[in-house]
């Protein structure tokens, strides 16, 4: 069973997630349009791309309000974050991010396609 979507499911209507729909593996809602970029996803688009590293994510939760999604991968609260002007959560337990539709290619300066 595919895990459900963080951002737009309810108790009531599950929206399940499609493992491995993106250009980078990530799991994408069929719904919105968020994605769940996984460690080598997060790796590559934020820590390889940006510099930036992961001690320094994991330092910028709790900066930005309070969590409120779930994480899809390991049910963990998610942290909002902002990097490069894009909003984002993420999950220190197992280091996932979730993007909303159209942040992967803001992040990503167009690096990377949403489809």
């Amino acid at each position: 069973m595919a895990a459900p979507c963080p951002r737009c499911s309810t108790p009531d209507d599950e929206a399940p997630l499609s493992p491995g729909a993106g250009a980078l593996g990530e799991a994408v809602c069929g719904r919105c349009g968020g994605r769940l970029l996984e460690e080598a996803a997060v790796q590559r688009v934020i820590i390889d791309e940006h510099g930036i590293a992961r001690d320094t994510l994991r330092e910028l939760a709790g900066h930005f309000g309070r969590p409120t999604l779930r994480c899809p991968g390991c049910g963990q609260r998610m942290h909002p974050i902002r990097l490069r002007e894009v909003p984002l959560d993420l999950c220190t337990g197992c280091g996932a991010v979730w993007l909303d539709a159209g942040e992967l290619l803001r992040l990503a300066e167009g690096r990377w396609a949403e489809v």
